[in-house]
């Protein structure tokens, strides 16, 4: 996180959570990953974060270091896509926290317009690829909450 040097400064830094959408290029949500692979990390969180009971910064970080854990993946490698499908920047305030000040339908749907941008840029996940991805996901996350 970048320091604050004057009040004006912070605007900039928390706009992304007062605007209904964000505008970001593809390229910077996919990141270091493969486009296949973005979109199928962000399928896994939307499914774990449904079933997040207590939406906080300590429990918003535990499902993202299981999603690490069970990924086999470094939790900053895998959160590049979160923090601008949730931000829309790459310098912005923390993402649990900004997740918890979002909360969970708005940060559920910004993980959800990421899938289709994702989509729409022809690296989504098709209807079969999900039907895979539905059982990958209950053999190592259980089931799914519907």
């Amino acid at each position: 996180l970048q320091r604050l040097e004057t009040m004006s400064d912070f605007y900039p830094m928390i706009e992304f959570l007062l605007r209904d959408e964000l505008d970001y290029p593809v390229e910077d949500l996919i990141g270091k990953l493969e486009p296949a692979e973005a979109s199928r990390l962000l399928k896994i969180a939307e499914w774990e974060l449904e079933k997040t009971a207590t939406w906080d910064r300590e429990e918003l970080s535990a499902v993202f270091q299981r999603i690490a854990a069970v990924e086999d993946r470094k939790l900053k490698e895998l959160l590049q896509t979160f923090f601008i499908a949730i931000s829309g920047r790459s310098v912005s305030l923390p993402l649990f926290d900004s997740m918890a000040l979002l909360g969970p339908d708005l940060s559920r749907s910004r993980i959800r317009k990421a899938l289709e941008k994702l989509s729409d840029a022809g690296s989504g996940l098709s209807k079969k690829g999900i039907k895979s991805l539905e059982k990958e996901y209950r053999a190592s996350y259980g089931n799914r909450i519907d």
